[in-house]
């Protein structure tokens, strides 16, 4: 069956809805079959791309030259693509060589009277790039550029001076339940007013995703009803969690604790869902995101905005931004490493959390957050951050440090192959600041990594906060992306940070080296490289025996003496954090992973074994995959006789990773 968002895409301006205003500027100019550039801007689903591919089809249309709209009929109309004209491109993919190559080609190849080059996402063109694109803007005639973007701002003046930029407006409910009207009376459906309602405010004003939603609930039952749509979608899988976090917000501790004792959920998902419930009401009321699965669409409008408008209370007292408040509160819900979440560990941090929201103290810092900080200011955080010059790392904070590298080495076979430092004293940022800008990036890095991979590979990284008498704050982080992907994160870095700083520079004030040797070797010893560096703050006096006495464990792990130096005055909860692509597959792994940091055997640290380990890994998970397959099918028809066949089966794997037999000698062999 044909999904309605592909049945009901408009063809032409007509079929277009609640965007009359647009169509009317672009009418009469498609009629005179003026050349222009033009921007389309909106939010996600209003239609930008449908507009744009629509706008190019007309100029080039062969039917009636005094119509307005294409024919639908001729070549020009029935096919797109760079043979007919109309080339696509998406801007986030786009590096320099790319551009100029689509920009010296852009007056030839053109198939009939004008050639159409496409780009979407057009805010991720970096300045250099805008600027290169002006030689073209400026000229107007056998080739025209459309530009899609939902973020207009981020584009220069000057190229916007340049262009036609046609705004799109979110649909109205009213534009929208009747849209949705027209959709069941041709589809046949029946449905309640009230449930069409809901569809419509759920689509945040995208006709695309109204008609997504409408989608997953059409055929279900036999009658559009509000609790079909609310049992369809789920919307009620976080509204649960409202009440406690509004007793937590509100100071009641008691409150929060029996509201959570009336779950059937595990610790480990309600903890979960708690913080989705807080990082997608932030995203959703401060970032202003929407999402096509948000797990709070459930939510009236008016509770959205009570549990925000509480957060901004308690950050005005505490004189911060509410981002602080809602980062902590998601930070202390996700537990560190391979940390078991148990019913204990969930109500020590309501406790923590009710003292961090109720008490006078400020967060993370002495005064009140701004984007800048003047230079005394700045003198001063830099002095307060070298004050304490003997606070180390534990050991602990190391072991999770090497063991989330060493987990990444056995499960997925990859090494660290790059590293991202952030001076925040020459970004003329404070601590608090330069950690938000830090969790920001990888957050927006981690997303971008998804879309050009289509969801093939995430980012994966480990990061350490401190700060060094010579360069105050800083953040080192170390990672592994795919190799691929290398020029487009160098690209989209510097976009990135150009919007959060007005140095004309910022190659000095973040640092970004990537791992481009291709030999094994050369690949495990930079990958030690980065483990040592994020090692540095090791406390040097910690010794551990060994057959030749105590010795140093920041010298068995190989830590040059020029990198060693303490963390210095941190004002952040947490100088280690791990990404949770890491932290939560330790948890979930079926397979436990080595640790030869654990294990003592520092001298085979460096050597590579993980990657030897993750070839005997993939055999045994085969092997396991495969007998799983056959019992399920033997099974198939008596479901409680394979669950228990199933779990014979997982218990054969050791829950003891020295015990597995492998094709490389361990250290405990």
């Amino acid at each position: 069956m044909e999904k309605l968002i592909g049945k009901y895409r408009p063809q032409t301006y007509l079929e277009v809805v609640g965007q009359d205003e647009a169509i009317r500027h672009l009418l009469p100019l498609v009629r005179r079959k003026e050349p222009h550039h033009f921007l389309f801007s909106g939010g996600s689903g209003t239609g930008k791309t449908s507009l744009a591919l629509m706008t190019a089809r007309a100029y080039r249309c062969e039917g009636d030259r005094g119509s307005p709209l294409p024919c639908l009929k001729c070549e020009a109309c029935k096919t797109r693509g760079a043979w007919q004209g109309i080339e696509e491109y998406s801007a986030s993919g786009l590096s320099m060589p790319e551009l100029d190559e689509i920009i010296d080609q852009a007056p030839f190849g053109g198939w009939g009277e004008i050639k159409f080059i496409f780009i979407d996402e057009a805010h991720a063109l970096r300045e250099d790039k805008q600027d290169r694109l002006l030689t073209v803007l400026e000229k107007v005639g056998s080739c025209s550029f459309i530009f899609a973007t939902d973020r207009p701002e981020k584009l220069a003046g000057r190229v916007l001076d340049r262009v036609k930029h046609i705004q799109l407006r979110p649909l109205d409910a009213e534009t929208s339940v009747r849209h949705l009207r027209d959709v069941c009376a041709k589809e046949g459906l029946e449905y309640d007013d009230d449930a069409l309602s809901l569809l419509a405010d759920l689509s945040d004003g995208s006709a695309r995703k109204h008609l997504q939603v409408l989608d997953q609930v059409a055929g279900v039952g036999e009658r559009i009803t509000t609790s079909l749509v609310r049992t369809t979608l789920n919307l009620d899988r976080l509204k649960v969690y409202v009440p406690v976090l509004e007793s937590l917000l509100e100071g009641d501790l008691a409150g929060a604790v029996a509201e959570l004792n009336g779950f059937q959920e595990t610790a480990a998902t309600q903890a979960e869902s708690l913080r989705d419930l807080i990082i997608q009401i932030f995203e959703n009321m401060e970032l202003r995101l929407t999402r096509p699965k948000l797990g709070i669409v459930g939510l009236a409008r008016a509770t959205r905005a009570s549990i925000a408008d509480a957060i901004k209370m308690i950050a005005e007292k505490k004189g911060v931004e509410a981002a602080h408040v809602y980062h902590h509160l998601s930070s202390q819900l996700e537990a560190e490493g391979s940390a078991k979440i148990t019913d204990s560990w969930l109500r020590s941090r309501l406790i923590g959390l009710k003292t961090f929201l109720h008490s006078s103290a400020p967060v993370q810092q002495s005064r009140p957050a701004r984007s800048r900080l003047p230079g005394r200011a700045l003198k001063q955080a830099r002095g307060r951050g070298s004050a304490d010059k003997k606070a180390y790392l534990p050991k602990s904070k190391i072991a999770l440090i090497l063991d989330a590298a060493s987990f990444l080495a056995q499960t997925q076979g990859k090494l660290l192959n790059f590293r991202l430092v952030f001076l925040h004293g020459r970004l003329q940022l404070d601590q608090a600041q330069g950690s938000d800008l830090v969790a920001a990036c990888l957050h927006e890095l981690g997303m971008r990594i998804k879309h050009w991979t289509k969801g093939r590979d995430v980012l994966h990284y480990i990061y350490l906060h401190q700060v060094s008498g010579k360069l105050g704050f800083t953040t080192t982080v170390a990672g592994a992306i795919p190799d691929a992907f290398t020029r487009e994160v160098g690209d989209w870095l510097d976009g990135f940070l150009r919007k959060f700083t007005d140095l004309s520079n910022v190659s000095h004030a973040v640092r970004l080296k990537f791992d481009r040797v291709t030999d094994s070797d050369a690949r495990i010893r930079q990958h030690w490289r980065f483990l040592r560096n994020l090692s540095r703050n090791l406390d040097p006096d910690l010794k551990v025996d060994t057959h030749d006495g105590p010795k140093a464990i920041v010298d068995l792990l190989g830590i040059p003496k020029r990198q060693r130096e303490p963390l210095g005055a941190l004002a952040v909860s947490q100088p280690v954090r791990i990404s949770t692509s890491l932290t939560s597959a330790m948890r979930t792994e079926i397979l436990p992973p080595l640790s030869a940091f654990r294990d003592g055997a520092y001298n085979q640290m460096p050597s590579g074994w993980e990657l030897l380990e993750y070839g005997d890994r993939r055999a045994v998970l085969k092997n396991f995959e495969s007998r799983v397959r056959l019992k399920s099918e033997e099974f198939l028809n008596n479901p409680h006789l394979r669950d228990h066949e199933l779990l014979l089966l997982k218990k054969e794997l050791s829950s003891d990773p020295h015990l597995r037999e492998r094709t490389w000698t361990t250290w405990r062999t």
